[in-house]
């Protein structure tokens, strides 16, 4: 953990969700499965905890990150 903190400036849980997040992006927009198979690629819980999260993190929907609207 510290090692983390200080290569990285972020702890690890923050490195992982980090890059869960932007492999579940990728998908999204790179991909033709819907949101709910990506959430279930991704191991979300579902497609509302996906939209929460993209909200949150990019300001879009996932929906919207994926037509670029």
């Amino acid at each position: 953990e510290r090692l983390f903190m200080k290569y990285l400036r972020k702890t690890h849980r923050q490195y992982i969700s980090n890059t869960r997040i932007g492999k579940t992006r990728q998908l999204l927009v790179e991909s033709n499965l819907s949101v709910m198979e990506v959430a279930v690629v991704s191991r979300f819980n579902s497609s509302a905890n996906i939209s929460k999260l993209f909200r949150t993190k990019f300001g879009v929907s996932p929906g919207r990150l994926r037509t670029g609207r």
